[in-house]
Parts: structure tokens; C-alpha cells; sequence
């Protein structure tokens, strides 16, 4: 994909990504004023804010790692399996 010259998307640096997501996050101000005081486009503030996002799900999608399958034991089913 050919970036056009006056793109500004690859000279964004770490740190503003985070506090552009940030921003967004905490929906202080409208989308449009995020992007202005970082020189931004929308598109920019609305992907990075779907990126922190993201990043908040995996973190709190403990339940789901690693496993295929997900049963909650109950007293019925522990007493099922136990006089099996």
C-alpha cells in the first residue's frame, strides 16, 4: 500500500497514539477536537481508540485463554459426577 505524501498516519509517534486513544477513551471532547489537536484525521482517533479497546478486552478475557470450553460447576453437576 502507497501512503500518500502528505499522510501524517506513519509520523505518529507511540506516545501520541496512546494519549490519542486515551482521549477518546475518556470522551471528554468530540472526536473532531481530538483529531485537530493532534493533527490527525478522525479515522486516526477512531483507530487507535478501537486498538486500546481491543487491548482492554483481551486483558480482562481471562475465562476464554487457553480454554476450548467453559462449564460452571454447580452443586447439581458436581453431585452428578461424583455418585456417577
Amino acid at each position: 500500500m502507497i501512503n500518500h505524501p502528505n499522510t501524517k498516519t506513519n509520523k505518529i509517534t507511540t506516545g501520541s497514539k496512546l494519549k490519542i486513544a486515551l482521549d477518546a477513551l475518556k470522551r471528554d471532547q468530540p472526536i473532531t477536537t481530538i483529531a485537530k489537536n493532534n493533527d490527525c484525521s478522525r479515522n486516526t482517533v477512531y483507530a487507535q481508540q478501537e486498538k486500546a479497546l481491543a487491548a482492554v478486552n483481551d486483558a480482562f478475557n481471562e475465562a476464554t485463554d487457553g480454554a476450548l470450553f467453559y462449564v460452571p460447576m454447580t452443586q447439581s453437576v458436581i453431585k452428578e459426577h461424583v455418585l456417577d
